[in-house]
């Protein structure tokens, strides 16, 4: 069981992103997957349980902050003609 607490936004974190690292305490360095929702999926997020050997999986919307400009193009690869 989780002891939930209640999480502030802050101006470097988003309260979103302060609940899932503090749930992802649990499973740190144990390379677990988490699955994640489009509405708090980030790059900051990514990259910070990314550090903390936890893998993420999940869908992410293209114009989040943050996110590579090219992120959802439609691109061809090097090898199609």
């Amino acid at each position: 069981m989780y002891n939930w607490t209640a999480f502030r936004q802050t101006p470097s974190v988003t309260a979103s992103h302060a609940t899932v690292t503090e749930c992802a305490a649990r499973i740190e360095n144990m390379g677990h997957k988490l699955y994640v929702d489009i509405i708090i999926s980030s790059p900051a997020l990514s990259d910070d349980l990314h550090t903390k050997t936890v893998n993420r999986c999940g869908t992410v919307r293209p114009n989040r902050k943050l996110m590579h400009k090219k992120f959802g193009q439609k691109m061809k690869l090097k090898w199609m003609k």
